[in-house]
């Protein structure tokens, strides 16, 4: 998920298998800032989340 307006409007995000690892492509503002937020599950049901506030600026 990601956010541009620091903590108000969650939204999810595509994410898709690349090789060993995932893509997730964002679209987001001209300017601001992105946060970005992670949730991961495996097989046996065990979880983590993760989120990272203004994780990068955008329109520097």
């Amino acid at each position: 998920m990601c956010k541009f307006d620091d903590g108000r409007t969650w939204r999810a995000a595509t994410v898709a298998r690349a090789g060993a690892g995932w893509l997730v492509i964002v679209r987001h503002p001209a300017r601001g800032y992105a946060s970005l937020r992670a949730t991961v599950t495996d097989g046996d049901g065990n979880s983590v989340r993760q989120t990272v506030l203004r994780a990068y600026q955008i329109g520097v």
